[in-house]
């Protein structure tokens, strides 16, 4: 959670927009501070593990708060992200994450889509006008993938609902509930 709230930050820092990663950041430490004993609580915080590794390929300046927003849920969530990009964007990302732990959060040369490590779970692609052209043209895709374009296209998994993908939800809690 520190490490998310420290990435929005630096977002703050150097001017981009937020993209709601403070409001992510909120809703996860509100889970954090529920009391686990308490039956009327609703939903926690998943516990899926660690360990996991994603990268957010960046395709243009202008989506770099989408990917700081994908960055901050992939970590929130376990995964150890790469933040991937080429040119005037790369020197961004790395200014962006200066001085972050490289083992959860790191800038790295973006490449094509058949060079990543197969051990990648997650791959999402923000920015950019065409999916299929840029990032999976000749590989298989990451098991969880999506993306957001430039022109507000969402596809893949990217399309869920974040927040959700945070908790979990009491299900003999919410069965208990009054409709």
């Amino acid at each position: 959670l520190m490490l998310s709230q420290a990435l929005a930050g630096r977002l703050s820092e150097l001017n981009l927009a937020d993209c709601k990663c403070t409001d992510l950041n909120n809703l996860f430490g509100q889970l954090l501070d529920q009391d686990d004993e308490d039956p009327s609580v609703l939903a926690r915080t998943r516990s899926d593990g660690t360990g996991k590794s994603a990268v957010v390929r960046v395709m243009s300046a202008e989506a770099l708060p989408i990917a700081a927003y994908e960055a901050s849920a992939l970590m929130l969530t376990g995964h150890a992200v790469s933040l991937a990009a080429t040119g005037e964007v790369h020197d961004v990302v790395e200014r962006l994450l200066e001085g972050f732990p490289v083992q959860l959060l790191q800038a790295v040369e973006d490449a094509p889509g058949d060079s990543l490590p197969h051990c990648v779970s997650v791959e999402r692609l923000v920015g950019g006008e065409d999916y299929f052209e840029s990032a999976w043209q000749g590989h298989e895709a990451a098991p969880n993938f999506g993306g957001r374009l430039d022109n507000g296209r969402v596809f893949g998994w990217s399309t869920t609902a974040v927040p959700f993908s945070l908790m979990r939800i009491d299900m003999a809690r919410l069965c208990k509930l009054s409709r």
